[in-house]
C-alpha cells in the first residue's frame, strides 16, 4: 500500500512475518515485500549508497525509528527490528506486523 506524508514524501506500509538470523546475537528483521524492492531498485541508484543502505524512518504499531532498508542478497531488502522496538510492540519471531516506511534524506 502506498501512502504520502505532509512532505510529499511517498510512505510503503506493508505486513510481514519476524525472522530472526540463526547466530546466538541474531537480529530480527522482516522481508521487504518483492513489489516495493523492484519499485526502489528502478528508482535509486544503490551503488551511490554507502553498503547498499538505503536511510529510511521506519513506523511498526506507533513506534517510530531511524534505520535503513537492507541489502539481503542482490535483489531483496529487510528492515532490521532494533530491540527497544520489540520491547515496546511485544513482537516476537513468527508474528505478522505492519511496518510503513519513508525514505530519509530525498
Amino acid at each position: 500500500m502506498l501512502w504520502y506524508n505532509k512532505s510529499m514524501k511517498k510512505i510503503y506500509k506493508f505486513s510481514g512475518i519476524v525472522n530472526r538470523f540463526p547466530m546466538e546475537v541474531a537480529w530480527y528483521y522482516v522481508y521487504v515485500p518483492k513489489e516495493i524492492t523492484e519499485e526502489i531498485f528502478a528508482k535509486v541508484n544503490l551503488r551511490a549508497t554507502p553498503f547498499r543502505f538505503l536511510p529510511i524512518n521506519a513506523e511498526l504499531e506507533n513506534i517510530k525509528w531511524e534505520t535503513a532498508l537492507l541489502p539481503y542478497g542482490k535483489k531483496q531488502f529487510f528492515i532490521a527490528l532494533k530491540k527497544d522496538v520489540r520491547k515496546r510492540t511485544f513482537v516476537d519471531v513468527g508474528d505478522k506486523v505492519e511496518i510503513s516506511f519513508s525514505r530519509r534524506g530525498v
